[in-house]
C-alpha cells in the first residue's frame, strides 16, 4: 500500500487531489519508502505540493531527512536573495522614473510660465525664470500610465 502511494505521490499526472491525498497518508509513515518519497516530492513543479512535503519531511523528525532539508533551505535561500535583488532593482527603477516624471513636470511647467509671461519659447525664458522672474499659476499636469 504504501508504495501506490509513495507512486501516486510522484506521478505529475495524477490529479493535484490524488497527490495531496497521497502525501496525507505518507506523512504518517515512517521508513525509507515514504522517507525518500517525500524527498523526491520536495523537488516537484508544483511549489504548494513541494513545500508540504518538506513540511511533512521536517515532521517526521527522521535523521536521514536531514540533508535533504538542508538542502531545500539551500535552494529557498536562493530564491529569496534572487527575489530581493529583483526588488531592490525594481525599487531603483521606480524611484528614477519618479524623478524622471518630477523634473519633466517641473520643466513643462517652466515652458507654460515662459508662455504666459510671453516671454517667447526660447531658451532666453527660461534663463530669465532662473534669474528669479515669478511664475504665474499656470501649471502642467503630466500623467503617465502603466499598463
Amino acid at each position: 500500500m504504501e508504495k501506490l502511494f509513495c507512486e501516486r505521490l510522484l506521478d505529475e499526472n495524477q490529479p493535484i487531489s490524488e497527490r495531496f491525498r497521497a502525501l496525507f497518508y505518507l506523512c504518517n509513515l515512517k521508513g525509507s519508502l515514504p522517507r525518500n518519497a517525500l524527498i523526491q516530492a520536495t523537488r516537484d513543479s508544483s511549489n504548494l505540493l513541494a513545500h508540504e512535503a518538506a513540511f511533512f519531511l521536517g515532521q517526521m523528525q527522521d535523521v536521514e531527512a536531514i540533508p535533504a532539508l538542508e538542502n531545500v533551505l539551500m535552494i529557498c535561500h536562493c530564491i529569496l536573495l534572487y527575489a530581493m535583488r529583483l526588488l531592490k532593482l525594481l525599487v531603483l527603477l521606480e524611484f528614477t522614473i519618479f524623478c524622471f516624471k518630477y523634473l519633466l513636470v517641473k520643466l513643462l511647467n517652466k515652458l507654460a510660465s515662459v508662455r504666459a509671461l510671453g516671454l517667447g519659447g526660447g531658451g532666453q525664458g527660461l534663463t530669465d525664470l532662473q534669474d528669479g522672474s515669478e511664475e504665474p499659476p499656470v501649471a502642467v499636469e503630466l500623467r503617465i500610465y502603466k499598463d
